[in-house]
């Protein structure tokens, strides 16, 4: 029978409790789904899959321009509250700083992947050698982890698809739909893919920025800055640093395409019922871990509640025949390590929780990505994402487009193209690129050194956006006419942190939300400040060069330069105070260059609008020993001379191994952007599959193995 004519199989609370799995999962976001997926292949285990949310998949959840909108109830968003910031150098007056940021995350099937900005990108083949090879994870090297990374399709005009990786394994999913040229035999829906394809090549209507970046104007103006243009982002030749169209989670009908759609979709659910049971609605509590005769500690099943209240103020019980792991996030999984009995023992023991095993990583090393605050250029209407579809004219066009083609503008995600640079390589007068260091021949292209590795990207976002409080993004208002300012943003993003927090327990009690210590420019080095001020500085003379026509000729320059304006970045403090007290601002005629702006100036705007990337990671870091070796985490004069080596100083130990288990505790592993050693320098979407579809594959080879020696001892007592 067709199955899609059946709902999707979601289990209650109560229908598993009591029962026996071989796996137990505890989250079903990105790394869930994979893990899940991957594990109930074999026709011969059972998996069960414990998520908070539940699935809830609708039209306007897969619409790619309105399933970012945190502000929307019915995507399951949930929201984790920081502590407040209470040691910035300087905060320009913004109150909201001393008030804590707020974290956005995603309950529900599909986790992040089902709100966050689609962005595909692998990351560097030189960071992930530096794992190997620095941090002693020699099974985490480049030809260990590209093979487990999904493949990502770039579709370009036409219909034609390019695969982003030379080859692709067959047990690898392709979860991203190719597009074809194949026209069925139905004359109608031959008219419907002709007018497509001629749609596709439509570039205006489909780029959210329009012409800004279907023009050459922009790429013009990066290229003036001597920036190396990428076609794909996600090849093996793809330069370290330069500018880059960007593969996103959107499939060949205009929709979002999550962990879910590609994973865990109902299709997937209902084939294979008989072992895959994901139960939705469950508040996980703990782990039950028990302690053995001789002392060792082994896991033995999950505590949960239903969050709607159907097993009252009790927990129900799962047992787990073989492992238990946690896919909750940076932020849950440390919390629910420590609430059964793994973690600092300081924590635990004020919250009166026995103390299994005393591991003070658990929890430390939170790293985020810092989102600085953006340069804003004011254009026409049309040009804008945000006023262009408050036109009742354009925004039925683009409904139409949209429904019959799934194109347009309300297909797009809001990030089409991006770069990603090295500061030190930058000259400071020109913010020219150089192609090679400063102190050498060697080239600053190459992805394949660690030396190379970005610190900061810049993302061109059709929308005239900032965060006025730590809460929300929110367009620019002219208060002379009440308007939303018709702009685009150019949005620098601090990749590489040194900075480092942590996550807390308030109580024993799992409901209530961890504390969180966030990193905002807190090393004492001042190093990611530093690269922050680089970055905005950078930002400013790109759009110097944008409205200047600097190498655009004849065609190639933006039609609409004379209606072009810096509405907002360093130095312009004429209207701030209106910014921040009702997200409202003015133009101003007091502007900066990014020749003249001063340092002070610099801060002054990072301090006042930076914002947070909603990429938190490290919190039950991966290590290659739990205590670190004998360096203890430091390094000597030429270590810390070199990037990679600065974001690692301090760093001795952690919570996993290289397999993913847990320190000291058998049966049970973490595979989710907690165990990330050092936060990747991309957007971590792919990475974060990538290491469940790394754990998928220890889980595998370690049951055969275990196999394999029973079968050896089998052999042995038979003699």
């Amino acid at each position: 029978m067709w199955p899609m004519s059946f709902p999707y199989p979601e289990r209650r609370p109560l229908d598993v409790a009591g029962r026996t799995y071989d796996y137990v999962i505890v989250g079903g976001g990105t790394a869930g789904c994979v893990l899940a997926s991957r594990l109930s292949e074999d026709l011969s285990v059972s998996v069960l899959v414990l998520e908070k949310g539940y699935v809830r998949d609708h039209a306007l959840s897969r619409i790619p321009t309105l399933s970012q909108d945190f502000s929307r109830n019915d995507l399951q968003v949930v929201k984790f509250k920081a502590e407040p910031v209470s040691e910035m150098p300087t905060d320009g007056g913004r109150q909201n700083v001393k008030e804590g940021i707020v974290l956005y995350g995603c309950d529900g099937l599909g986790g992040a992947s089902r709100i966050n900005g689609m962005m595909l990108t692998r990351g560097w083949v030189g960071e992930y050698q530096a794992w190997a090879d620095d941090l002693g994870l020699d099974e985490w090297g480049w030809k260990d982890v590209e093979p487990c990374m999904p493949p990502t399709y770039n579709i370009e005009a036409r219909g034609a698809a390019r695969s982003s990786r030379e080859s692709t394994p067959a047990t690898t999913r392709v979860w991203l739909s190719k597009v074809t040229n194949d026209v069925s035999w139905d004359p109608i829906a031959a008219i419907h893919q002709a007018f497509r394809v001629l749609l596709i090549d439509c570039k205006p209507i489909n780029t959210p920025a329009g012409q800004v970046l279907t023009t050459c104007s922009m790429e013009r103006a990066m290229a003036s800055l001597n920036l190396v243009k990428n076609e794909d982002i996600n090849t093996s030749t793809t330069t370290a640093q330069g500018y880059y169209h960007t593969h996103t989670a959107v499939d060949v009908s205009g929709q979002r395409h999550t962990a879910y759609h590609g994973y865990l979709n109902k299709q997937i659910a209902l084939a294979r019922q008989d072992r895959l049971s994901i139960c939705t609605g469950a508040a996980v509590t703990k782990v039950c871990i028990d302690t053995e005769p001789d002392g060792r500690l082994s896991t033995r099943g999950v505590f949960f509640k239903a969050v709607d209240g159907s097993t009252g103020s009790l927990e129900v019980y799962v047992k787990a025949r073989r492992e238990v792991i946690l896919c909750a996030g940076a932020l849950r999984s440390p919390q629910i390590l420590m609430l059964s009995g793994i973690g600092p023992k300081d924590q635990l023991e004020r919250h009166n929780i026995p103390v299994l095993r005393d591991n003070p990583h658990v929890g430390s090393h939170l790293t985020d990505h810092v989102a600085g605050p953006a340069v804003v250029i004011s254009g026409p209407e049309h040009e804008s994402l945000l006023t262009a579809l408050q036109s009742p004219f354009r925004l039925l066009y683009h409904l139409f487009l949209y429904i019959w083609y799934g194109l347009g503008l309300i297909a797009s995600p809001t990030t089409a193209l991006v770069m990603f640079l090295q500061s030190y390589t930058l000259n400071d007068k020109t913010m020219e690129a150089r192609r090679t260091h400063p102190d050498s021949t060697l080239s600053t292209l190459d992805a394949s050194k660690k030396s190379n590795i970005p610190d900061f990207e810049v993302q061109i976002t059709p929308l005239p956006c900032f965060q006025p409080t730590f809460e929300r993004v929110t367009a620019l208002k002219d208060t002379d006419t009440g308007k939303d300012v018709p702009a685009f943003t150019l949005w620098p993003v601090l990749m590489s942190p040194f900075s480092r927090g942590r996550v807390e327990l308030v109580d024993a009690d799992m409901a209530t939300p961890p504390r969180i210590i966030h990193p905002f420019f807190t090393d004492t080095r001042n190093h990611d400040i530093s690269v922050m001020k680089k970055a905005l500085r950078f930002c400013m003379r790109l759009s110097e060069a944008f409205m200047k026509s600097e190498g655009q000729v004849g065609d190639d320059k933006y039609p609409y330069l004379d209606r072009c304006s810096i509405f907002m970045g360093p130095g312009m403090d004429d209207g701030m105070g209106e910014y921040e007290a009702s997200g409202t601002g003015r133009k101003t005629v007091k502007s900066r260059t990014a020749a003249d702006v001063t340092d002070i100036e610099l801060e002054t705007f990072i301090y006042r609008w930076f914002g947070t990337g909603y990429h938190q990671a490290g919190t039950c870091a991966m290590a290659a020993s739990e205590t670190g070796d004998e360096r203890g985490g430091r390094l000597d004069h030429k270590e810390a001379e070199r990037p990679f080596e600065k974001r690692i100083n301090g760093r001795a130990g952690g919570v996993v191994d290289q397999h993913l288990r847990v320190f000291g505790v058998s049966g049970l592993r973490v595979a989710d952007a907690s165990i990330f050693p050092v936060i990747p320098s991309t957007h971590p979407m792919i990475p974060t599959m990538m290491v469940a579809e790394r754990c998928a594959r220890f889980l595998k080879s370690y049951e055969e193995f275990k196999y394999l020696q029973d079968e050896a001892n089998r052999e042995i007592s038979k003699r």
